[in-house]
């Protein structure tokens, strides 16, 4: 569990609002911004996206670092791991990380089978166009593409977990006692509106994480979920 020594305040839900809010913004500008202004100089898509990642998730990580300093505790690597609850995983953190990529992927099924269809007449219908202007083209014949692609998703998984689960999730434990999860999921959802046709899903399959990173008190369990979930979408574009 977290060191009961740690200084962590409540977050009220207006802070989060501003907590979930402004990265939801940022997010919004490195995908619209950014990225096409990174494209328009002449930098690739890869090495853009690649910028972008690191841009967004890195202030990510600061910001869930200096998180950590203003709240008074001592800043050490020790202090710092045991604030984000990164510590061992036992067996039962094992079986609940199993359960949860298990239910993730079927609830992700479901969402394409059943909500997506429905999204995608609701955009033609109003004649809405999914932005593709942030992808990443895979050569699976460069180092360079997939030497990118990995510190882009090494970034990802850090930035997310380290800001979301780390050091927010805690904070609202105590403002929400059980329902926390709750809260940050569908909090965790709507910061994506930089995508929102994705949104309807996101508030579903969102859940999932910090569900079981609030029984477990173990940000570990999310970071690794979140890596295997890449590594299989890395491996389905090598397959696929």
């Amino acid at each position: 569990m977290t060191d009961t020594n740690l200084q962590i305040k409540p977050l009220p839900f207006g802070q989060a609002c501003l907590l979930f809010g402004i990265p939801a913004i940022g997010l919004v500008g490195v995908h619209y911004v950014l990225y096409p202004f990174l494209k328009s100089i002449g930098i690739s898509s890869n090495i853009a996206f690649a910028i972008q990642n690191l841009v967004f998730m890195g202030s990510l990580i600061i910001a869930a670092y200096i998180g950590i300093a203003r709240e008074g505790n001592a800043v050490s690597w020790a202090v710092i791991f045991s604030r984000w609850r990164i510590k061992p995983m036992t067996g039962q953190d094992g079986n609940w990380m199993t359960v949860g990529l298990i239910v993730t992927f079927l609830l992700q099924v479901g969402v394409s089978v059943l909500f997506n269809p429905l999204i995608d007449q609701f955009m033609a219908n109003m004649g809405w166009i999914k932005s593709s202007n942030t992808g990443y083209d895979l050569d699976r014949t460069s180092i360079l593409s997939i030497s990118l692609l990995t510190i882009s998703l090494i970034f990802n998984i850090l930035g997310e977990e380290l800001w979301w689960r780390g050091y927010i999730l805690p904070r609202q434990e105590l403002q929400h006692g059980q329902w926390a999860w709750l809260v940050h999921g569908t909090m965790w959802a709507l910061f994506h509106i930089s995508r929102p046709w994705e949104i309807p899903g996101k508030l579903i399959v969102a859940q999932v994480i910090p569900f079981i990173v609030q029984r477990r008190k173990n940000t570990s369990i999310s970071l690794l979920m979140h890596m295997l979930m890449n590594v299989f979408n890395i491996i389905f574009n090598f397959t696929g």
